[in-house]
């Protein structure tokens, strides 16, 4: 019975020690819940911040890119009266042309969805001198740009033969009086069914001017001097026939190769191709000896040195080309190099460069040249910033590509 007695007292303490610990556990689960310390049951994934290139703001839909870009409204105008068929050039301040368009019979043009920025603007117009302004376009917004065309100077006149007769389809040409080379195309005219010719919009300056017929000689002009917008020149020209060569291109089993080119120089010179049957002739050259080359793809160049002028029935023949590969080598190639291969010209009496083909840096440095005639040539190469180690020699036989030449650069001393 006493025993009984004890064994009730201390079950009843155990009971009591049960619901102690019960009780804090269900506060510490609790407690979790109201931001105390973390429960030891189910735990979600700790978040992790966000990589460096993480932007919070939404990303830019078509529609709002569009909402933002703004537009451009341009005027151009000449003397108070609007100028229709403009040509417009639209680009970036700081890069190439993005867009081009001409202006209406109102003399304006319109663009839309242009990204806010300063653009430039680039006019023409045969009749006027170009134009060039700046323009800012502000988000969601309409800019406005007016362009004040300006006339130049003026050339004109007829364009014969030593009796009288009009020469349509003359090129002429403004040059500059210094370097003897074409202005721009813009100031290029050709002569009309009557020989005449007109070239508006001449800027002021010192120049010159050239006449090119097919079967004449080409005429220069100097000493056209332009001052203003109210200056002209008249500017005839008589053109005189020219010496003629002429003949017949083949393989070297007497088909003919169409298309081959063929050029010609003496104190005049030009550039023809070969009809279908390998025939050619090249009109208005001068009187002293004719140089000349020809070449056709898959087949090697050949060289006729002082050609008597009006020669007619020469008969070239083309070789089969062979081909020139090789490889640079280098502890870091060049962003592009040329290949140059020199022959022996008995005509010359010393070695001289006859073809040069320039790569951007191939994988590994490897090149390749075709269609190079039959024969023996000195292998160079150019490079910005580096010189050559090698200066190696090859054979080249009729079809057949030569084996792999070497040539090793190193990088020019600071």
């Amino acid at each position: 019975m006493k025993r009984a007695l004890l064994i009730i007292p201390v079950a009843t303490a155990a009971i009591g020690v049960l619901l102690l610990v019960w009780h804090r556990t269900v506060e510490s689960r609790v407690g979790a819940g109201r931001g105390g310390a973390p429960s030891r049951g189910p735990e979600a994934p700790p978040s992790r911040p966000p990589p460096a290139h993480f932007d919070a703001r939404p990303s830019d839909s078509p529609k709002a890119a569009e909402a933002r870009a703004g537009s451009l409204r341009l005027h151009v105008h000449a003397r108070g009266q609007a100028v229709a068929g403009a040509k417009v050039d639209l680009g970036p301040a700081s890069g190439p042309r993005t867009t081009s368009f001409e202006t209406a019979g109102d003399g304006t043009g319109i663009v839309g969805g242009v990204a806010a920025g300063e653009y430039r603007v680039v006019v023409r117009h045969p009749l006027y001198l170009t134009a060039q302004a700046r323009v800012r376009v502000e988000p969601a917004q309409a800019a406005d740009l007016a362009v004040e065309l300006k006339e130049g100077g003026r050339l004109f006149g007829a364009v014969t033969n030593a009796q009288g007769a009009p020469l349509p389809g003359t090129s002429i040409q403004l040059l500059d009086a210094v370097s003897r080379g074409s202005i721009s195309p813009d100031l290029e005219a050709r002569s009309d069914a009557e020989g005449r010719y007109v070239l508006n919009a001449v800027p002021p300056g010192e120049f010159g001017v050239r006449f090119r017929h097919e079967r004449y000689r080409p005429l220069d002009r100097a000493g056209l001097s332009f001052r203003g917008s109210g200056d002209a020149h008249e500017v005839n020209a008589v053109l005189e026939p020219g010496t003629v060569v002429s003949g017949r291109v083949t393989d070297e089993a007497g088909a003919p190769l169409a298309g081959a080119t063929v050029t010609a120089a003496n104190e005049s010179g030009g550039v023809v191709r070969t009809d279908a049957e390998g025939r050619f002739t090249m009109y208005g050259l001068g009187d002293s000896p004719v140089h000349c080359s020809v070449g056709a793809r898959g087949y090697g160049t050949v060289y006729l040195r002082g050609v008597k002028p009006d020669t007619t029935g020469l008969d070239i023949r083309l070789p089969k080309a062979g081909a020139v590969s090789g490889r640079v080598e280098a502890e870091s190639l060049p962003g592009w190099f040329a290949i140059c291969l020199s022959r022996y010209d008995e005509d010359f009496g010393r070695e001289m460069r006859v073809q040069t083909k320039t790569f951007a840096s191939p994988a590994g440095g490897a090149f390749l040249m075709p269609d190079v005639a039959p024969g023996s040539y000195a292998v160079e190469i150019e490079a910005e910033g580096y010189e050559a180690l090698d200066r190696p020699q090859v054979v080249v036989d009729r079809g057949q590509t030569s084996a792999e030449v070497r040539i090793r650069l190193r990088k020019k001393a600071r």
